[in-house]
């Protein structure tokens, strides 16, 4: 891990020696990601040295990308030990608790993790620090259990591209922290009442968290007159991976409007969970509803 942060100036001045010093960590134990990309200088800033050293990935033979992900520790540490760890992958795990975890939540993970090595030949990587605990990660570890081979193999290159996304912006200094091309880090909605033809006003929507087999509530708010909420339901950092069930209280919404239902009404509460796997994205979830039905997608 980089003893100090440095400029993307200082970074274009570099010799290759003191360039892979400087940021050859940020790929796990793969500094020769770093000395290829030092032949691209300069580069503009820190979004362009990121997609230079992924390019330099993924143009990679298989063999090498594979041994790109191997270099990663197995998460739940079962057939590796703290000597394969870099500073970086422990902080990154001591960040969300892995290092604590112990009982039957470790040995779901660590199962997992052996399961999933077992079926592809390959840790599963994924990026701790977009997730809010080792619960998460589990969770996480076992979706991704029923893909392919190749799917498996892209998709943890990709979080292994945004593991070194989030240690570059760790190590480089004189730039705000880097963001994805289209990241906004929120969770939005907006209602459409489709019985009377106008936006969802007055609705109350409950956003709750569901993690390690609990329900928590974490706000209760109404929509405005466009039929959204005036501020996102989540935003930034509150917003991480997992999963997050959205209520929208359309029985009480159609009573107070007078539109003619059934007694109990069709529609009470409508729930929508909402699964957030890059909480760097923009989730937006639509719903368009009447007494008697509902629809809803991923919006923009």
């Amino acid at each position: 891990m980089a003893a100090q942060r440095v400029t993307i100036r200082e970074l274009n001045e570099m010799g290759c020696d003191a360039f892979v010093d400087a940021i050859g960590w940020v790929f796990e134990h793969s500094p020769w990601i770093a000395r290829s990309a030092w032949e691209q200088r300069p580069f503009s800033d820190i979004a362009d040295l990121h997609c230079r050293l992924c390019e330099v990935a993924r143009a990679a033979p298989l063999e090498a990308q594979l041994g790109l992900v191997r270099a990663h520790p197995e998460l739940g540490g079962r057939s590796r030990g703290d000597e394969a760890l870099t500073d970086a992958s422990r902080c990154e795990q001591r960040s969300v608790g892995l290092d604590a975890v112990s009982g039957a939540d470790r040995d779901r993970l660590v199962t997992s993790a052996a399961a999933y090595v077992e079926r592809f030949g390959f840790p599963c990587i994924v990026c701790v620090r977009n997730h809010p605990d080792a619960a998460s990660i589990t969770a996480a570890i076992e979706r991704r259990l029923t893909g392919t081979a190749g799917a498996q193999l892209d998709a943890s290159v990709r979080e292994v591209f945004e593991i070194a996304r989030l240690r570059l912006s760790d190590a480089i200094g004189g730039a705000a922290p880097m963001q994805h091309a289209t990241a906004r880090g929120s969770l939005t909605t907006h209602v459409l009442d489709i019985a009377r033809g106008t936006a969802g006003a007055g609705m109350t929507i409950e956003l709750w968290r569901a993690a390690n087999r609990e329900w928590s509530n974490l706000k209760t708010v109404v929509t405005n007159a466009d039929g959204r909420t005036d501020d996102p339901l989540l935003a930034g950092t509150t917003l991480t991976a997992g999963c997050y069930p959205v209520r929208f209280d359309v029985g009480s919404y159609f009573a107070s409007a007078g539109v003619p239902a059934a007694d109990p009404p069709y529609l009470d509460s409508v729930p929508v969970e909402v699964g957030v796997s890059n909480p760097e994205a923009h989730y937006h979830v639509p719903l368009i509803v009447a007494p008697w039905g509902y629809s809803t997608y991923r919006g923009s």
